[in-house]
């Protein structure tokens, strides 16, 4: 029979096989390993390596640290329930609560954005608690700030819609391709209704501009975009 041990299982056949959250503590005793149950049961395993034990001692540690933290969080949980403010009171005793509330309702569309000190708890235990469920979670829907995407926002690090800055490729985005020509053309006025544009790329380029009648320019094109430069001037 193999031997197994992990985060979560100690299997030992034939001595003993059971979840960690079964194991009260475990002590050497001699050279046997015991292993203490919470139903009150010591069990003995004999004939462990050194290099077994050590590895077994590791995972329950690690357990007992996950359990603490564990702990902690739903501590916390219940603390955002007792401290949330109405209408966002957070009905949530266990970790399972929150997967039941983790569900897009569009009937909550026009929520108020929840406090973020609120947001980045949740956020915070999230990431802690289920890192696996936060990288399958469904993305949020723009526009909508029901429970589910604000939440969802905040886990995965996206600020809120209406809270975002803009971002410099956000402005780009708006400036129509012909405006950005404007830019390559310095425009002066030589006198009433005359004007000289000159590209500032190669100043050599030059081309006067008429908006009398009739508006013309000298590269002889209508609408140039000469023209549209020194009205944009």
């Amino acid at each position: 029979m193999k031997k197994h041990i992990d985060d979560k299982v100690l299997s030992l056949p034939p001595y003993v096989s059971t979840a960690w959250e079964n194991v009260k503590a475990l002590y050497l005793k001699k050279k046997d390993l015991i292993v203490d149950l919470l139903d009150g049961t010591a069990i003995s395993v004999p004939g462990l390596a050194e290099e077994e034990i050590e590895e077994i001692f590791n995972f329950h540690a690690a357990y007992i640290e996950k359990s603490h933290e564990h702990e902690l969080i739903e501590e916390d949980f219940k603390i955002l329930g007792e401290e949330g403010e109405s209408p966002f009171r957070f009905a949530i005793d266990s970790l399972d609560g929150i997967s039941g509330a983790m569900e897009h309702n569009p009937q909550q569309a026009n929520m108020p954005p929840l406090p973020p000190e609120v947001l980045n708890k949740i956020a915070h235990i999230a990431r802690i608690v289920s890192p696996e469920e936060v990288q399958s979670l469904a993305p949020p829907v723009d526009g909508c700030n029901c429970f589910y995407c604000q939440i969802t926002r905040a886990i995965t690090s996206a600020a809120p819609q209406e809270n975002r800055p803009k971002m410099q490729d956000e402005f780009v985005g708006e400036v129509a391709d012909e405006e950005l020509v404007f830019t390559q053309w310095a425009v002066s006025e030589i006198e009433d209704q005359l004007y000289l544009v000159t590209n500032k790329l190669d100043t050599s380029e030059q081309y006067k501009v008429f908006l009398g009648e009739p508006v013309g320019c000298t590269c002889g094109e209508e609408h140039c975009e000469h023209i549209v430069a020194v009205l944009k001037s």
